[in-house]
């Protein structure tokens, strides 16, 4: 599977376009003060559906900072869907939906140095992005496919789980992020 990024004008217009010096450049996205509230309430109905289904987090999950995790899922996935021009329903309570564009999985950290941690359950077939977290910013720091990610050098034990840790240098640039269309085509 390869991506062969968007034209110009269909999905993105990130300030990095058409400068090959910047095409690995991470996307930056900053949320205006309602998105940022939005985001946080999406993220409380999901964290409360947890709670009310009965939904069980993987093992990998530091419960400590739930709400958090909630929060910064939901602010990565409405920032990839402002960069994409494209509708964030926000998909409350369904696990089994893609994160965003309906093919889109987003992974999130606050960490600067963070890397895209996926899981054994994972899809190998999606497209999975980096979003790292600084308040009101998002930066998208790149994406790779889930076969890819679960290479065995990334592959790490952890809490009785699999885990996969790639390093953010190991992503592809977002500007190689294939279209909706090609995701569902590879």
């Amino acid at each position: 599977m390869s991506g062969g990024g968007y034209e110009a004008g269909n999905y993105r217009g990130s300030s990095t376009e058409g400068s090959p010096a910047l095409d690995a450049a991470p996307v930056s996205i900053c949320l205006e003060p309602h998105e940022f509230l939005l985001s946080s309430l999406i993220g409380a109905q999901n964290q409360l559906a947890r709670y009310t289904q009965h939904i069980n987090h993987h093992a990998s999950i530091d419960v400590a900072h739930e709400t958090e995790g909630y929060q910064h899922s939901a602010r990565s996935e409405l920032a990839m869907s402002k960069w994409l021009k494209t509708y964030y329903d926000g998909h409350v309570t369904d696990k089994s939906a893609k994160d965003v564009a309906g093919v889109y999985q987003l992974r999130s950290t606050a960490l600067p140095q963070g890397r895209l941690i996926l899981r054994d359950i994972d899809s190998p077939t999606d497209p999975f992005v980096l979003a790292i977290i600084d308040g009101l910013e998002v930066r998208l720091m790149g994406w790779i496919w889930g076969e890819a990610a679960k290479a065995k050098q990334y592959r790490h034990d952890y809490r009785s789980c699999v885990l996969y840790w790639v390093p953010q240098e190991h992503l592809q640039p977002m500007s190689c992020l294939p279209s909706p269309e090609e995701v569902l085509h590879a």
